[in-house]
């Protein structure tokens, strides 16, 4: 899981431009519980500065509130996370984003 984390990051970090990123929980398996702390801290901990908004797509509750104590721990400034359920909610996120990026 660190190994994907670090791959998707590393093509992050060779964007010149702010980067939003959309998960799609639906589509992959929960990481094994002994998992899960440890990689979303990993995550948030190591996030690249060009990383801006993220969504998320089908999340379980817990999974929700440990995302948002990580967020809120290890990443200053503006980040924003977002829990969806449908890939419409994801999709009016997103341009509501890039409209305010452009429009900045």
């Amino acid at each position: 899981m660190i190994e994907a984390l670090d791959t998707c990051y590393g093509m992050i970090r060779e964007k010149q431009y702010k980067v939003l990123i959309l998960v799609d929980t639906r589509l992959a398996p929960n990481p094994p519980n002994n998992q899960v702390l440890g990689a979303f801290r990993y995550a948030w901990a190591n996030i690249p500065d060009n990383a801006d908004t993220f969504v998320t797509i089908g999340m379980n509750f817990f999974l929700e509130q440990m995302s948002t104590i990580f967020n809120r721990t290890f990443v200053p400034g503006y980040r924003k996370g977002f829990f969806v359920r449908t890939e419409e909610e994801a999709q009016s996120i997103i341009e509501r984003r890039l409209k305010e990026i452009e429009d900045s």
